[in-house]
């Protein structure tokens, strides 16, 4: 979690025990930390970058590059996956993705395609691709040949994939041909990475503030450009509606909600994104792949698992785990300080934003050495 991230949870929980239910507390939601009262705005600084629900949501538009585009949350990735699968195949029959998507949602998709008489066309280039076997140009043309050849007219793919690598949306959009609707889940790009809704030329972009934004709280969201915006509200009303923050902020006056609503991810998303710059967000991703590379510069070769060409850096790092590890790897970090995630025979490092001291960079070889 970042510093402004934490210090507004810590001051939300200071305000939700001075407002309790006060009407002040509606207006604070709506209106942003300027409508409390001088006392309170003195006792919660900390809340001073959040300007109110209306604003969050433009926000998320500015940082995903979709003036006058629309941005609905949502507290569960299920209700975001629903609706990206209902915009899809509301207008298409057969959807591209492909074995590098979130396995959750390849699942939540094909269960969709499946109840709906669609197709869903998924892609095997996991293998290949970590393997080296397929570069850039040659993802391009399978992924297009595939669409062709399966008369496809929808698309789902990640801008960065929850393995690190970097797809070739933008260029993959360009190319094809009868592309009805395209999401593209970009949940490993916002904050890693400027994104620009426009520049992909996509109909939908999906993402989370949970991960590189480090808001501490996950608050989904989905970005959809103006020209989309019709389209979005009646699907919406198709869509299972029992998401209670969805419901929340997609009204702009104050509603009525009969429930408890986890609020505090939307402020730390607030606080998190008074910070999200592009430049900012340039200069962490380059401190990101410089660290990605220095580790790869003292690792075993061999133990590196990532395609060929150089333009899918990120921030994540995947190794290959050693098969003869009778403990998970995950665990044997752990003891050792080191975070990772694995999946599968791959182990995931999340570079950090500022650059290893020589030190911690050391430790962190001999760590994945012994299970790589």
């Amino acid at each position: 979690m970042c510093s402004r991230a934490r210090r507004a949870e810590q001051d939300f929980a200071t305000l939700v025990s001075q407002l309790g239910s006060s009407l002040y507390f509606d207006d604070f939601l709506w209106r942003g930390h300027a409508a409390l009262p001088d006392a309170l705005q003195s006792l919660t600084p900390g809340l001073r970058h959040w300007k109110g629900i209306p604003l969050l949501r433009r926000g998320f538009t500015r940082i995903a590059d979709a003036p006058h585009g629309s941005t609905t949350f949502a507290s569960q990735s299920r209700y975001l996956i629903d609706l990206a699968a209902a915009s899809l195949f509301g207008k298409a029959d057969c959807v591209l993705a492909t074995d590098l998507e979130w396995p959750p949602y390849l699942a939540a998709l094909t269960e969709y395609a499946k109840t709906r008489n669609k197709r869903i066309i998924i892609v095997e280039v996991m293998e290949d691709l970590l393997e080296g076997q397929l570069t850039e140009k040659q993802l391009i043309r399978r992924l297009s040949t595939a669409y062709d050849c399966n008369n496809c007219d929808g698309l789902f793919l990640s801008s960065i994939t929850y393995l690190g690598i970097r797809l070739p949306v933008e260029e993959l959009l360009q190319k094809l041909d009868r592309v009805l609707f395209s999401v593209v889940d970009a949940a490993q790009s916002f904050g890693q990475e400027p994104v620009s809704l426009q520049k992909l030329g996509c109909d939908m972009i999906l993402g989370g503030t949970q991960k590189w934004m480090r808001s501490g709280h996950p608050l989904r969201f989905a970005i959809v450009p103006q020209h989309r915006q019709g389209y979005m509200q009646l699907i919406q009303q198709a869509v299972d509606p029992h998401d209670p923050l969805r419901q929340l902020t997609s009204r702009f006056d104050n509603p009525e909600f009969g429930e408890t609503i986890e609020l505090v991810s939307l402020i730390t998303s607030g606080a998190t994104l008074s910070n999200a710059t592009k430049n900012q967000t340039r200069q962490t991703l380059k401190h990101r792949v410089h660290n990605r590379q220095s580790l790869i510069d003292l690792l075993n070769p061999t133990t590196i698992a990532s395609p060929s060409w150089t333009t899918e850096h990120s921030g994540i790092l995947l190794t290959r785990i050693r098969s003869e590890l009778e403990e998970s790897p995950r665990s044997l970090l752990h003891q050792k300080g080191t975070v990772a995630s694995n999946f599968q025979q791959y182990l995931r490092l999340s570079m950090p934003s500022k650059p290893f001291t020589d030190t911690s960079l050391q430790q962190l070889v001999t760590s994945v050495s012994e299970v790589s």
